[in-house]
């Protein structure tokens, strides 16, 4: 096991262990990733066969083929969303829609972050608006 010095919480240095794979490389050198609770990394484990490891790495590129597609078709298909952001009911509605999906894993939470960020900006825009409809109201008024 690897030490390291890990700063917690409160500001103080805890030592954890990193458990490493028990494989070793071509070189000889330790294998860095993380292992299964057999001591071994999926790829290092003497277990599995190598027609094992290509059909995997087969199925795993077939998966990221499907997944590229699908999210391409998304894009597509998300770029011609009418998001409308003008009454604090359409915010709403929008935080309500971003909060759905990050919970059901639909959108990334950074995504989550950024969504929130226009809601606000169109938020304090619409806030603005309403502040300067009411200062010409007055304007009118003491004109009058």
């Amino acid at each position: 096991m690897e030490k390291t010095e890990v700063v917690g919480s409160e500001g103080v240095v805890q030592d954890m262990a990193r458990r490493r794979c028990a494989g070793r490389n071509a070189s000889g050198k330790r294998c860095g990733r993380s292992p299964q609770p057999n001591g071994w990394c999926w790829m290092c484990d003497p277990n599995i066969t190598d027609e094992q490891r290509k059909a995997a790495r087969s199925r795993g590129g077939q998966n990221t083929a499907k997944i590229t597609a699908l999210m391409a078709a998304m894009r597509e298909q998300t770029a011609n969303i009418d998001v409308k952001l003008d009454t604090p009911a359409d915010m709403t509605r929008l935080l309500e829609a971003t909060t759905r999906a990050l919970l059901a894993g639909i959108i990334q939470p950074r995504t989550a972050a950024a969504l929130t960020g226009l809601v606000n900006s169109a938020a304090k825009i619409v806030e603005l608006a309403v502040e300067q409809s009411l200062l010409e109201e007055l304007e009118r008024e003491r004109s009058r």
